[in-house]
């Protein structure tokens, strides 16, 4: 339209008119994801309320779990630290062979 008319339409006004005139139609997924749709039990209670501080080693032990891309596959790195000397008493990277 625009090449056969020589007029200048912006995109974000054409998107209106086709918004307006019912013109567009729905695209993408089935929308966000929603963790809390899918929750089936009760929450699990905060023990910890964010205080990471340990007074003795081996009393509190956290952890963290992180997903990267290394050549079309997706590893997990697991690790549980004590946060009393800030130590990682164990790791785990499932799948991986050293």
């Amino acid at each position: 339209m625009r090449k056969e008319t020589s007029i200048h339409i912006d995109d974000k006004t054409a998107l209106k008119v086709m918004r307006e005139e019912g013109l567009l139609r729905r695209t993408g997924g089935r929308g966000k994801y929603r963790p809390s749709m899918s929750q089936v039990g009760k929450p699990s209670p905060n023990l910890l309320a964010r205080n990471f501080k340990a007074e003795d080693p081996t009393t509190r032990l956290t952890t963290y779990v992180a997903e990267f891309k290394v050549v079309g596959t997706k590893p997990c790195l697991s690790r549980v630290a004590d946060p009393y000397n800030d130590e990682v008493v164990a790791y785990s990277v499932p799948g991986h062979r050293a």
